[in-house]
């Protein structure tokens, strides 16, 4: 079994590891019976780790997934409210860390998530070291939120054919589909290249 690593950097509520190891489930698993993938989530705030690891959600958070993923992960709770399966919920592994004071997670990681603004807010100093703590783990594709800038100084290289914030480690060869459309999931993630598939 091949082990595929993901951090979700600053994941406020659960929402982004929680809808990865959903579409995971219902899209990738059947197709990598071999891969396993792993999922470690982190956040500064404590609130937010708490409502992250009781994984229920208002209606507006499963809007935009499908039905059918809906109806396989989530109950229909007595209040409106939709509870996460177990099996979703023990598929990420949430603690608490501050990117720029705090140790990562012990990587490697094939795909770091910082979405959610991890940089725009920071000084330059500790965007920076914000950057290099991600850096020193990184072994395959980070995604920032659509706003961050990277400090100027970083050694990875943006994916071509994917959205702006999508970057590669400098020594790992981008996935560049030739047909301009954006890179896939199983692309940003490497799957076919280190399957063989």
């Amino acid at each position: 079994t091949k082990v595929i690593r993901v951090w979700s950097a600053g994941c406020a509520g659960g929402e982004e590891p929680y809808s990865l190891a959903i579409a995971w489930r219902a899209v990738l698993a059947e197709r990598f019976p071999a891969v396993r993938l792993e999922i470690v989530a982190t956040d500064v705030d404590d609130m937010s780790l708490r409502r992250a690891k009781a994984g229920v959600f208002d209606v507006h958070a499963v809007a935009n997934l499908p039905v059918e993923w809906v109806a396989a992960c989530f109950q229909l709770l007595d209040d409106g409210r939709y509870e996460l399966s177990e099996e979703i919920r023990r598929s990420v592994s949430f603690s608490k860390g501050d990117a720029v004071t705090d140790s990562p997670p012990e990587g490697p990681f094939d795909l770091v998530l910082a979405r959610y603004s991890l940089f725009l807010y920071l000084a330059p100093e500790d965007a920076r070291r914000a950057l290099e703590k991600v850096q020193r783990v990184l072994k395959g594709t980070l995604v920032t939120g659509l706003s961050d800038s990277l400090p100027q100084d970083h050694a990875l290289q943006c994916v071509q054919g994917a959205p702006n914030g999508v970057y590669r480690c400098s020594e790992d060869e981008p996935p560049s589909p030739n047909d301009g459309r954006p890179a896939t999931l199983t692309e940003l993630l490497g799957l076919e290249e280190r399957l063989g598939t």
